[in-house]
């Protein structure tokens, strides 16, 4: 874990969430959707496994559509029956070279596109697991979508230094507490400037409960625009 970059009291806080299997205690941890990705992949197969191999058919996956002509979604089993590190709802490779973003954060041809836990994908499952009553209206597949299509995190994986690349998105200290409920008085970054404004549990890039997400913003809308039309537009028309 120290050779990924974690601090003891990051490391702690893992190892915590290994113990109860709770969702919001891993995703309280302050590590990276990159991070806990390689964690998974580890702690569920010592080093040795494959969190793409649902998009092999040599690992009994499915091999992606023309990535430049389709958004690939891939719906399977992500945690198994004694998830090791909390319960991974899904995750998504964003566009290469968006500068708000870290340098190798993107898939290849093969691997770009999103996967969800079928447990928490759309708002009719069998989800009888701790992901429940807070994934179960189907904002797991929209926050994802919105990764591939080059959103980060409203809080930007960070304290309140630490910032999406969106202007209009209030700072956070970090992501909110899925059990907290729609709380419009939280506002963990008061330092800024005036107007005080308080964390957007309401956006789709926060980890709020479904319940409370209902929104991108105008300049989230722009950057996934900018993603899209440059490489799909044609003689007037996109395609």
């Amino acid at each position: 874990m120290e050779d990924l970059g974690l601090t003891p009291e990051q490391i702690q806080c893992l190892m915590e969430a290994v113990s109860t299997g709770d969702i919001n205690s891993a995703l309280a941890c302050g590590v990276s959707l990159e991070v806990l990705l390689q964690l998974v992949e580890i702690f569920t197969s010592g080093g040795g496994g494959n969190m793409d191999a649902m998009k092999d058919p040599a690992t009994g996956g499915v091999a992606a559509w023309d990535t430049d002509r389709y958004l690939n979604i891939w719906v399977c089993d992500l945690n198994g029956e004694n998830p090791a590190v909390g319960l991974l709802l899904g995750f998504a490779y964003p566009p290469a070279d968006l500068p708000n973003w870290p340098a190798g954060s993107n898939g290849t041809a093969a691997t770009d596109g999103v996967v969800i836990d079928y447990l928490s994908f759309g708002n009719n499952t069998p989800n009888t697991t701790p992901l429940q009553p807070f994934a179960d209206d189907g904002r797991t597949a929209v926050h994802e979508v919105g990764h591939y299509l080059g959103l980060r995190h409203i809080w930007g994986d960070g304290d309140c230094t630490q910032d999406d690349g969106i202007d209009d998105t209030p700072d956070a200290d970090a992501q909110t507490d899925a059990t907290a409920g729609c709380d419009p008085s939280q506002n963990t970054c008061t330092e800024a400037t005036d107007p005080q404004l308080p964390d957007m549990y309401e956006n789709y890039m926060d980890y709020s409960s479904d319940e409370c997400q209902n929104l991108f913003l105008r300049q989230q809308a722009d950057l996934i625009r900018s993603v899209l039309i440059p490489a799909q537009v044609c003689c007037g028309k996109i395609r």
